[in-house]
């Protein structure tokens, strides 16, 4: 069941896990040391934050762009959780053609 959350998005009561809709371009930047943990975070959400990151930086290394998307969300720590939880939103934003990889340079950039 979804119930709307005090900032006005979606929340799932079953498994708290946030149901953030596809079409939406936003993410929510958060400051370093965070309470909210990287695993919480939708991987359209986080497509949106790595989407910002070329869009504004220009194409990015995978390395570059993982450090960077950690630094949006407030985070430093590169886990195996985190990494995880990183590829399965890329491969959904590049399935959903948000993002693309340069096949000459493997780079990163925003479609």
């Amino acid at each position: 069941m979804l119930d709307r959350a005090s900032d006005g998005l979606l929340n799932s009561e079953q498994n708290n896990f946030f149901e953030w809709a596809s079409q939406w371009k936003i993410y929510r930047q958060r400051p370093v040391g965070s309470s909210r943990k990287f695993l919480e975070i939708s991987p359209v959400e986080i497509v949106n934050a790595a989407s910002h990151i070329s869009g504004t930086s220009g194409p990015q290394l995978d390395s570059d762009l993982r450090r960077k998307t950690l630094m949006l969300f407030g985070k430093k720590r590169h886990t195996q959780a985190f990494a995880t939880h990183f590829e399965k939103s890329v491969r959904e934003g590049l399935q959903a053609g948000r993002i693309e990889v340069d096949p000459t340079t493997g780079m990163y950039q925003l479609v």
